[in-house]
């Protein structure tokens, strides 16, 4: 399982802050408001952790080691009652925990993020001028639920700069290396064209695994991008079938 870096470039954000939220997201009492001031570079990262306690630890050990600011995890692993979230000294964790929440987003302790929508297979932060998305979307959710989510998707990085992270489970040419499709890939590649997202660069498998001794990959784990270049990629190695995708904000 590989991971892929992004570079991109990112602006400040102005000191007028929009009042309006996008769900009414509060922070925790005990959180300070937020500041979107940010110096350097931001390292964002997205894994799909395949519901184990033991690829959130071992991905959040490599953003760690690889200076990654912003950690989103998909399909992570949950209890009957909530619980069983991977918790790490370095990185503070910014999304509500529950039954059937099936992303979490991490970020640095002094990092200065705003969460502005958590849903049960998304998450939206702000940092400077830009939205982050994280989103997971389980290949069995039928289409019509598919086509309501990819609305409310839409809509919380309309008009903004914008960077979508995720593992679809859904099949286009533009993505697919045998280039198939399924309707799930169709009602995707349509919603992100229409917004002006373009999927980013990296060719090649984003999953893989070896089943009766063949060796089965697709290419399902994307990042979806507005208004940012992408000069390169890079790879690495984890331990999940689902490959890691990480993008640089400059």
């Amino acid at each position: 399982m590989i991971g892929i870096c992004l570079r991109i470039g990112l602006r400040r954000l102005p000191r007028e802050r929009e009042k309006n939220r996008l769900d009414g997201h509060q922070n925790p009492p005990d959180q300070a408001p937020p500041r979107r001031s940010m110096s350097g570079k931001l390292q964002v990262a997205y894994q799909n952790v395949y519901n184990l306690y033991q690829n959130a630890h071992t991905f959040l050990e490599w953003c760690k080691g690889n200076e990654v600011d912003l950690a989103f995890l998909g399909e992570v692993w949950r209890d009957e009652e909530g619980s069983g979230t991977q918790t790490h000294p370095t990185y503070k964790l910014g999304s509500s925990v529950k039954k059937g929440r099936r992303v979490n987003v991490y970020w640095k302790h002094g990092l200065e993020v705003e969460v502005l929508k958590a849903e049960d297979n998304m998450v939206v932060v702000e940092v400077a001028e830009g939205r982050i998305e994280g989103v997971y979307v389980n290949r069995k959710v039928k289409i019509q639920k598919t086509e309501s989510f990819l609305t409310r998707l839409t809509k919380a990085v309309k008009g903004v700069k914008a960077c979508i992270l995720e593992d679809w489970n859904a099949h286009h040419p533009d993505w697919s290396l045998d280039g198939k499709t399924d309707d799930k890939g169709a009602q995707v590649a349509s919603s992100i064209s229409n917004e002006g997202l373009e999927l980013s660069e990296g060719a090649g498998a984003t999953w893989e695994r070896t089943w009766n001794r063949n060796l089965e990959q697709s290419r399902i784990d994307l990042a979806f991008i507005r208004d940012f270049n992408i000069p390169h990629t890079i790879k690495a190695n984890l331990t999940s079938d689902h490959w890691v995708i990480v993008v640089e904000l400059d």
